[in-house]
């Protein structure tokens, strides 16, 4: 597997700033706004906490993790 380059990055005085890490920040939104949903929907509670356990479940496999890095499974928390 190719390492990606290390860079560093000095701000001074700004606000909302988001380095990328190539999709990380993207998806780690995207997975937030999917438990959100879960949690908003007119399921009941054990099929809400049924499909955020498959969800970490998933987030947590050690292939997944390779991918998307430990912040995306966080999420879940």
């Amino acid at each position: 597997m190719q390492q990606k380059p290390s860079h560093n990055i000095t701000i001074h005085g700004a606000q909302s700033v988001q380095i990328g890490d190539y999709n990380t920040q993207n998806i780690i939104n995207s997975i937030q706004a999917l438990k959100n949903q879960i949690e908003s929907s007119a399921a009941s509670e054990g099929e809400k906490e049924e499909a955020k356990s498959l969800l970490a479940k998933f987030l947590g496999h050690p292939l997944v993790t390779s991918i998307l890095g430990t912040a995306a499974g966080a999420v879940i928390g």
